[in-house]
């Protein structure tokens, strides 16, 4: 990282002592350019930054190593959602778990079935299944505060 650090302001004929706010806008106009990954860019970032307090720390800069790079300079991650099971993965996931004697893979199935929460499961009775007036059987569910 640091040879980027050192290479970028050689090549624009830079001297790290005068560095100020704008020559580092474009050296993150550099990292954008090449099209690095965000959490590649924030890392190079960060660790540009803490170069920079090194060098303010030992007299070789004279401006704050937080007013070259802010906190609002990092680039937002994006966000990765995870991928849904493709349906045979689905239905072979739930005929393992119907099939299986254990307690996680029966809890894992009844999440999976009806929906409730692990702060949910964790918290129901040992006789929570009802019935209703018409013989419909259901998982009563105690209320969970969250917050």
């Amino acid at each position: 990282m640091l040879t980027t650090v050192y290479r970028w302001p050689r090549d624009q004929k830079l001297s790290i002592s005068i560095l100020d706010r704008s020559h580092v806008l474009l050296w993150f106009r550099h990292l954008k350019d090449k099209k690095l990954a965000a959490g590649t860019q924030r890392t190079k970032i960060l660790n540009f930054r803490v170069y920079l307090r090194w060098l303010y720390d030992n007299g070789h800069l004279d401006i704050e190593p937080e007013c070259l790079v802010r906190a609002s300079d990092m680039p937002p991650m994006p966000l990765q959602l995870p991928r849904p099971l493709s349906p045979d993965a689905d239905q072979a996931l739930r005929l393992k778990l119907a099939r299986s004697t254990c307690l996680y893979h029966q809890a894992l199935l009844l999440m999976r079935q009806t929906g409730v929460r692990i702060g949910e499961l964790v918290s129901l009775d040992f006789d929570c299944i009802r019935s209703d007036v018409h013989g419909n059987r259901f998982v009563k569910v105690p209320l969970v505060p969250y917050g």
